[in-house]
C-alpha cells in the first residue's frame, strides 16, 4: 500500500476461495437489530466473524462454533451506515460481505 506521504507498507495476504465447498448467506440487508448468517455446510458454522466499519476497524468480533446452520449477530448498538462482515473459516478461507445498518 502506498500512503499519501509517499511511504509504503505491506498488507496482510488473505486467501479467498471462490470454489468453497459451502456458502454463507447474510440477511436481512439492510438490518436494524440482528443479522443472520446461514450456511449450507454439513457440519454447521465454525468461523470467526468480524464486523468492520468503513475504516476497516473491527467493531464486533465473535467466534461461532455451532452445529446449527444459522447464527444470529446482534447489531443494535451499531450506528447507522455501511459495514462489512468478514468471515474467517477454520480452513483459512476469508469471505467478505457488505451490509447496511439502519
Amino acid at each position: 500500500i502506498i500512503n499519501n506521504d509517499e511511504g509504503f507498507e505491506y498488507s496482510a495476504i488473505r486467501q479467498v476461495d471462490f470454489n468453497s465447498a459451502y456458502t454463507f448467506t447474510l440477511y436481512p440487508n439492510p438490518a436494524s437489530d440482528r443479522i443472520y448468517l446461514n450456511t449450507d455446510g454439513p457440519s454447521g458454522i465454525h468461523v470467526s466473524i468480524y464486523i468492520l466499519n468503513t475504516q476497516g476497524q473491527a467493531v464486533i468480533s465473535r467466534t461461532i462454533d455451532s452445529n446449527l446452520s444459522q447464527a444470529a449477530i446482534d447489531v443494535r448498538n451499531l450506528r447507522p451506515g455501511l459495514y462489512f462482515l468478514r468471515i474467517d473459516s477454520r480452513d483459512g478461507t476469508t469471505l467478505l460481505e457488505k451490509f447496511t445498518k439502519q
